[in-house]
């Protein structure tokens, strides 16, 4: 299907107004990542702190634990001291210490049941120490009841604890408890361990790709403007080779104007002669006259727009445009010149449409005919060719000459800025056709004239 030459139009401006927009959302979307790495950073870091305050909490804890093992142990202690003291001495202060711990020991097993709480196994072994603790106190209780006025019956029931052996139970249990309560905190500080150098080894790696993120932004906002000043200043250097090309073709301007001008003249003044000397005029030799007036008045002023046109500065927008009739228009403000230089043109039949700023491509195309025009100056008459044709899916643009040829010392050079073969001359009108096609997506370049002379080569896409 053939696209519409005002949709792709369309189509191009409306692609040509995005890539900014796109470059700019772009530097927005790397720097909105930035931050979102900063808020991972951030909050890894607490996950770190946070772990860390958990292992401080776990070592607070497990001393509690300990702390209080001991204490219920400090308690079964003074309960068998003080049950051997008063049976050997009958001293009241001995029964007192008995009486104390003997009342203190249920408190204290509940206050490690409080602190085991959330942990199974432990509160298993808790309970399993319970009714040791029970029976051992029973005992004590026992013996201190007979006291030493029956110390035959009190000596026999110590003798079955020994056979018992309550008292290295109990003991055995608590030891069993602190040692699994310290291979917990082993275990809680390990695991402690690993999630805090998860957390900051995420938290370095947020903070590098946070910095790397916020770099690439403004390495693209940067970019951005760039090239956007880039686009200015070629602009702006296109518009003033425009206008250097305007401003030597301004006395050429005025002879060829002065042709239709000056025979306009000559048709109202011959209309208005036969108007005055015959009594009846022949209109129809009159509307004839009259006609080539007006074909020269419009002469003089497609002359006055098409150079308008040139010199006019606008916005660059490449659209749709007949590469031939773009050509003719080139040709016909070339052809200002003086006599001595004939044009050919050759523009291959059915050529698509080109996808070009026409203006930027018809002033490569003055500066390459003009360039041409002056390099044949000192052998006119001569011939210039203008030629187009389709090229594995591009179209190429030719301009030859017979003239003398480019010197080899600057064929590597043509079109850099500065470099000229004129002795008068800027060097910077190759450079800017270089720079008009390489922004079309095209390459040119300059190739010897088989019959003698130079051919310049351009290429630009095809619309669509």
């Amino acid at each position: 299907m053939v696209e519409r030459p005002d949709i792709a139009s369309d189509r191009s401006t409306l692609a040509s107004r995005k890539r900014p927009l796109l470059a700019l959302f772009s530097a927005a979307g790397a720097a909105a990542l930035a931050v979102a790495l900063v808020l991972l950073s951030v909050f890894a870091l607490n996950l770190n702190l946070s772990r860390l305050k958990d292992s401080f909490g776990w070592v607070e804890h497990t001393d509690e634990v300990l702390l209080q093992l001991t204490r219920i142990e400090a308690t079964l202690i003074d309960g068998e001291s003080s049950e051997r003291g008063y049976l050997l001495t009958g001293n009241a202060d001995y029964l007192a210490t008995y009486q104390h711990a003997r009342d203190a020991v249920g408190g204290e097993m509940d206050k490690l049941a409080g602190l085991l709480s959330d942990n199974a196994e432990q509160m298993q072994r808790l309970r399993a120490l319970r009714p040791l603790m029970t029976a051992r106190f029973a005992e004590f209780q026992r013996v201190v009841d007979l006291g030493p006025d029956h110390m035959a019956d009190a000596l026999a029931i110590l003798k079955t604890a020994r056979v018992e052996q309550f008292t290295p139970r109990i003991r055995s249990a608590l030891a069993e408890l602190r040692r699994t309560e310290l291979g917990l905190l082993t275990e809680r500080q390990r695991s402690a361990e690993r999630e805090s150098a998860i957390a900051t080894l995420l938290a370095i790696a947020a903070g590098v790709l946070a910095l790397a993120s916020l770099a690439l932004g403004l390495f693209l906002l940067q970019r951005q403007r760039s090239r956007f000043r880039i686009r200015q200043l070629q602009s702006e250097l296109i518009h003033v080779s425009r206008l250097n090309t305007m401003g030597q073709t301004a006395s050429m301007l005025a002879h060829e104007i002065k042709q239709p001008l000056t025979a306009t003249a000559n048709y109202l003044r011959g209309a208005r002669r036969m108007i005055e000397m015959a009594e009846s005029p022949p209109a129809a030799k009159i509307a004839e006259v009259l006609g080539k007036a007006d074909a020269q008045v419009d002469r003089a002023a497609k002359i006055v727009t098409r150079l308008r046109g040139f010199v006019d500065k606008g916005e660059t927008e490449r659209r749709p445009e007949d590469i031939g009739a773009a050509i003719d228009e080139a040709i016909a403000l070339i052809e200002l010149s003086p006599g001595g230089i004939t044009l050919h043109r050759r523009i291959e039949a059915s050529l698509p449409a080109a996808m070009i700023d026409k203006v930027q491509i018809q002033q490569v195309l003055i500066n390459l005919m003009r360039n041409a025009a002056e390099a044949m100056r000192q052998s006119r008459p001569g011939d210039i060719t203008v030629s187009a044709r389709r090229v594995d899916g591009s179209i190429e643009i030719a301009v030859a000459d017979n003239g003398p040829g480019l010197p080899k010392a600057i064929q590597d050079r043509l079109f850099q800025p500065f470099v000229s073969t004129k002795a008068d001359g800027m060097g910077v009108g190759l450079s800017i056709c270089h720079a008009i096609i390489e922004s079309h997506g095209g390459r040119i370049w300059a190739e010897e004239n088989p019959g003698g002379g130079t051919i310049f080569r351009f290429t630009v896409a095809i619309a669509g």
